[in-house]
């Protein structure tokens, strides 16, 4: 998945769930936590 930062993964994120598409809301944070991990471990 191409990384869009923060803010639109999030922005995604609210839009899937909006839609009741929970499994793929599922994907995209679970997608959003590696993401931070990634940045906690480069802080």
């Amino acid at each position: 998945m191409v990384s869009l930062g923060n803010y639109s993964a999030t922005h995604f994120a609210l839009l899937l769930r909006s839609l009741s598409s929970t499994q793929t809301a599922f994907v995209v944070e679970t997608s959003v936590q590696d993401e931070n991990k990634k940045a906690l471990a480069l802080a």
